[in-house]
Formats: structure tokens, C-alpha cells, sequence
């Protein structure tokens, strides 16, 4: 059994725990990508990822980051509100079923979305992911699109500036799911991309 609260496993940030190694954070960050291939394989799910904005102090050039923030934008995967709504309410129903239990109206709600942030965050203690409008909240924010429509998401989130050297990130997410084997990744000995030139 296990409580549910609306920061709680799937939305908590991990800033408060103790600063993690650079390489640390680049692992963590390339498991989350392999998983999110995993992810987009799994019907069960009444929400889809529509994009992903890497943000924070992987941006910094310190060897000790606080955490891996990754902003998470959700949509329904079904447009027909009275179905969207009984599928809502059976992952709910299953949820109970399996031992979770919600503290107030607002987790039972929130439910579905929480967990898809749980089931991509998997336990990790190097990932913070965010709900959407948090980084659209930031001002002057630097971050990098991960997945999903740039030219969108940079009118979306208008005060912040692309990274535009992270055009790196395509291939370094082409290259961590090929590193990935069984359940062990091989560490490279390669200068960071996350890197920000100061």
C-alpha cells in the first residue's frame, strides 16, 4: 500500500537530495529516453507525450548538478469526452485495485496523469520531471526541446531561449538507445553536449 498526493512520487522534484555527478545525470537522462520508446509502445495510458524540454542545471558546466529537469507535456490520447472520462475512471478503479490510495479528490482526479510521470520517472532519483506550464512560467529560461515541434513549443514558452548547439541532441539520443543493452548502458568518455560555453 502507498499513499498518492499531488507532489508526491510522480511530480516530486529531486533537488532536495543530495547533488549528483554530471556523468551521473547523462546516464539517467539517456535510460529516460530509452524508456520513453518503451512508453510510446504501451497502450494502457490515457495520456500520450507530446514534448519534452529539457531544462536546469544540466545547462550549468559544475561536475554536481541538483537534478535532471525535464518539463512533460501531456494530451488525451481520445477526443470523446464521455469515453476519455470512463477510461479515466477505470485506471483509477485500477489503481485502488492494485493498493494505491488517495489522500483527497484532487489526487483521484489527477490520477492519469500522474501515473505517466511515474512510469516515465521509474523510481529515479536523478529525474525531476514537471508538469507543462511550469516552464512556460520561467522567465529567460534556457532549455532544449527533446521531443516534439520546436518552432511550437518556442512560441509556447516565448521568454526562454533554445539552446541552439543542442541541435546535438538528436544524435546523442540516436546513440544512447544504441548503448543500451539488456539493462545496462555504457558509459562514454565523450566531452558533455549538455555543456553551456560561458
Amino acid at each position: 500500500m502507498y499513499s498518492v498526493t499531488i507532489k508526491g512520487n510522480a511530480l516530486a522534484s529531486a533537488s532536495a537530495a543530495k547533488p549528483i555527478r554530471r556523468s551521473t545525470a547523462e546516464i539517467a537522462l539517456r535510460h529516460f529516453i530509452t524508456r520513453l520508446d518503451q512508453f510510446d509502445n504501451r497502450g494502457e495510458y490515457v495520456y500520450r507525450v507530446v514534448s519534452l524540454v529539457l531544462f536546469g542545471s544540466m545547462f550549468s558546466n559544475s561536475e554536481h548538478l541538483a537534478d535532471v529537469d525535464i518539463a512533460v507535456e501531456l494530451e488525451p490520447k481520445i477526443a470523446d469526452e464521455a469515453k476519455f472520462g470512463e477510461w479515466c475512471d477505470a485506471r483509477r478503479r485500477l489503481a485502488l485495485k492494485i493498493g494505491a490510495r488517495f489522500s483527497n479528490t484532487m489526487d483521484w482526479e489527477y490520477w492519469p496523469q500522474m501515473e505517466v510521470f511515474q512510469a516515465l520517472r521509474a523510481r529515479s532519483r536523478a529525474l525531476s520531471l514537471h508538469e507543462w506550464n511550469q516552464i512556460i512560467r520561467i522567465p529567460g529560461v534556457r532549455y532544449s526541446v527533446l521531443s516534439g515541434d520546436r518552432q511550437r513549443i518556442s512560441g509556447m514558452i516565448s521568454t526562454g531561449e533554445c539552446v541552439d548547439h543542442l541541435a546535438l541532441v538528436p544524435p546523442v539520443i540516436r546513440t544512447s538507445r544504441q548503448e543500451v543493452q539488456g539493462n545496462e548502458l555504457k558509459e562514454r568518455s565523450t566531452t558533455s553536449p549538455w555543456r553551456i560555453a560561458q
